[in-house]
C-alpha cells in the first residue's frame, strides 16, 4: 500500500510533461468503478453534461477540505446538467469506504485502486480538477485546493453551463 502511494507521489511530481490530457482534448475513458457496487463506469457516459472530474485520495488534506465545497457546488447546479465525479486513487478500497462513511457527499465517487487514471491525465497534484464541456472535451484544469480557489472553480463551471 505504501509503495503505491509513494509511486503515485513520484508520478505526480516528477513526470516529464505537464499534461497528457490537454485542454481541448477528449476525456480518456480510464478504468474506474463505483464505490458502492464496484461496477465499471465509463467517463464518456457523462457526455452531454458539464462535468468536473476530481482526482483525490484519503491521505490528501486539501482533498478532504474541498469535499464540502464541491458537494455544495454539485447540489447547486445538478438540475442544470452538471455533475462532479470524484476519482479516488487509494489502493485500499475499504479504507476509502470508511473515509466516505464520515465524509458523505452526494456526487459519485469512483475508485481507481490500481491508479491507472492519473497517468492518462498526467495528474500533477492532489486534488486535480478537470472541467469538461458537454461534448466531452477538457476545457480547464485546476491543480490543488485552497478556500480561495472556490471563486475560480465556480467561474469555470458557470462558463461551461452558459454554453
Amino acid at each position: 500500500m505504501m509503495c503505491l502511494k509513494l509511486g503515485l507521489i513520484l508520478l505526480l511530481f516528477f513526470s516529464a510533461s505537464v499534461f497528457s490530457t490537454e485542454v481541448g482534448q477528449l476525456v480518456p475513458d480510464c478504468p474506474v468503478m463505483t464505490s458502492m457496487t464496484s461496477q465499471p463506469v465509463k467517463l464518456s457516459d457523462y457526455q452531454g453534461k458539464v462535468l468536473l472530474i476530481d482526482f483525490w485520495a484519503t491521505w490528501c488534506p486539501p482533498c478532504e477540505q474541498s469535499m464540502p465545497f464541491l458537494n455544495r457546488l454539485r447540489n447547486e447546479f445538478k438540475d442544470k446538467d452538471f455533475e462532479i465525479v470524484a476519482i479516488n486513487v487509494d489502493d485500499d478500497t475499504e479504507e476509502t469506504k470508511r473515509f466516505l462513511d464520515t465524509h458523505v457527499v452526494d456526487y459519485p465517487i469512483l475508485l481507481d485502486p490500481k491508479a491507472q487514471c492519473p497517468p492518462l491525465f498526467k495528474v500533477k497534484a492532489m486534488p486535480s480538477s478537470y472541467f469538461v464541456d458537454r461534448t466531452g472535451k477538457i476545457r480547464a484544469i485546476h491543480l490543488g485546493y485552497r478556500e480561495s480557489d472556490q471563486v475560480e472553480i465556480r467561474k469555470h463551471v458557470l462558463e461551461l453551463l452558459g454554453e
